[in-house]
Formats: structure tokens, sequence, C-alpha cells
């Protein structure tokens, strides 16, 4: 039997730097870190504002450092719907950067940035995003 487990993560403060939210390598057990996206952005998706430079570094340190403990890393979940798409869909207000073109950008970031995983509500949208980018 194969088993496969996120890094303990330290959710107290979550713009705490790398070493402080997860500060275990992969192990046998312990292979990727999970993450809520207000790692990158604290104020969370349905606030996030512009997506300006000093959020692409933080974005950036985080990948970096967690491929450098050999763990795979994931962010959820980045959603950019309308309000009547997330009322019928049942998708969380919470997770929502507002538009396509603000989640987007953090789709696109996260991809160059090489994070491993990116959740979203809208899978089919950004399969399609990402192979754009290609």
């Amino acid at each position: 039997m194969l088993v496969f487990g996120a890094a303990r993560t330290n959710t107290k403060d979550p713009s705490a730097p790398p070493e402080v939210l997860a500060h275990d390598s992969a192990d046998n057990y312990h292979g990727w870190w999970n993450n809520r996206w207000r790692v990158v952005e604290p104020e969370g998706q349905s606030k996030a504002g512009d997506w300006v430079p000093q959020k692409e570094t933080r974005l950036n340190q985080l990948v970096h450092y967690a491929h450098g403990r050999n763990l795979w890393i994931r962010f959820y979940t980045l959603d950019g719907a309308t309000k009547a798409e997330l009322s019928c869909n049942g998708w969380f207000l919470s997770y929502n950067f507002g538009s396509r073109e603000a989640v987007r950008k953090r789709w696109e970031a996260a991809a160059k940035a090489g994070a491993d995983y990116i959740a979203t509500d809208q899978y089919e949208e950004l399969g399609a995003f990402l192979k754009s980018l290609k």
C-alpha cells in the first residue's frame, strides 16, 4: 500500500516566512505541502486586490522553498467567477477573486513559479489556460 500525506503546516500566521510555515522536508510519508492561498495574499481571494510584484515574489519564495525541501506544493482554491456562477455551482465566495482576469493572473503566476498543484473549481478553464501558456 502506498500512502502519501501533506507536510505539517504552522497556520498561525500565513505571512510568516516559509521556514516557519513548514519546517520539515519531504520524508517517506510527507511528500507535498498544502496551502491556502492566504500564504501568498493574506487578505484572501475575495479581498486580494491587484496582483503586484511583491505578491509574485512571495509566491516564488514559497515554491522555491518547497522544492528545496523536496516537497510538491499545492495552493487552493483559485476561482474567478461571477456571483451568478458561484450561486448556480455551489462555489464559495471566499475562494473567488471576482473575475476571470484576476484569477488568470494568479494561475499564470503559480504555473510560472512551478506550483505542482493549483486547485480551482474551474478545472476545464484552468486546463485550457495552462495549455495556452505553452
